[in-house]
C-alpha cells in the first residue's frame, strides 16, 4: 500500500527487513500506472522507501516481494 505523492510503500503481510530485502534492490508493484520497477532506497520492517513518488494510490497487496532482487 502507498499514498499518491509519497515514496513509501507498506505491506501488512511482509516484513521486508526479515526477508533480507536491502537498499539497492529493485521492486515491482503490480499496477499499470506505475513504473516497471523501482529502486529501494531504505528498508524498515514492513515499509520501503523507493526512488520515485507514487503517481496513484496503491491499495491491497500489490507489492511483488518475490521480484525483489539486487542490481549490484
Amino acid at each position: 500500500m502507498g499514498a499518491m505523492g509519497t515514496n513509501t510503500v507498506f505491506s501488512s503481510s511482509t516484513d521486508f527487513s526479515a526477508a533480507g530485502i536491502q537498499p539497492g534492490f529493485l521492486i515491482r508493484i503490480d499496477d499499470i500506472a506505475l513504473n516497471a520497477t523501482y529502486t529501494i532506497l531504505q528498508v524498515s520492517g514492513n515499509s520501503l522507501m523507493i526512488d520515485d513518488d507514487l503517481p496513484v494510490n496503491v491499495v491491497g497487496e500489490k507489492i511483488d516481494d518475490g521480484y525483489c532482487k539486487s542490481i549490484g
